[in-house]
């Protein structure tokens, strides 16, 4: 008996758990994929400095909102605050970062403290998210998150 006990009880909390492992929920359907080699984390001192250190420039206000890593990159995803594409295009390129942008979206490729970037801030029915990857390996960087491989990481939904 007591063993069906401890058997339901797992039972329930493992469908309770409605997160999915394989993307970060953002907001109304919303969401961001993670490739099947990240994982999320808590982040700690060092996430919100490292963030901090690459979006800090920024007129662009981007609190971070999700960290997560893999055994080659980190990666940060934030909701901006009153974003604007062709500021932060501007506000990158200024900083001799590659850019590549549409109606949509804007992505940067860019090396800070020793870390090779690839950013892309996307906007979409009123609604936005940023994300970052950031390396110290600048092949990995440019070959596995260019602007299409980012922006098809990011599911902006429909939904109010």
């Amino acid at each position: 008996m007591k063993k069906s006990i401890y058997f339901l009880f797992a039972l329930l909390l493992i469908a309770c758990s409605g997160a999915d492992p394989s993307k970060v929920e953002l907001y109304n359907g919303s969401y961001v994929q993670l490739l099947d080699s990240e994982k999320v984390y808590s982040y700690d001192q060092y996430a919100r400095e490292m963030f901090s250190k690459i979006t800090g420039s920024q007129s662009v206000s981007i609190p971070l909102f999700k960290y997560g890593r893999s055994a080659s990159h980190e990666f940060f995803v934030g909701i901006p605050v009153e974003p604007n594409l062709s500021k932060f295009a501007q506000e990158r390129s200024a900083l001799g970062n590659s850019i590549a942008q549409d109606s949509v979206a804007v992505h940067s490729f860019g090396k800070y403290d020793g870390f090779f970037t690839s950013e892309v801030l996307m906007m979409n029915n009123g609604k936005s998210v940023y994300l970052l990857c950031s390396s110290k390996d600048s092949i990995f960087i440019s070959t596995q998150f260019d602007f299409q491989q980012m922006k098809s990481r990011i599911h902006l939904s429909n939904e109010e």
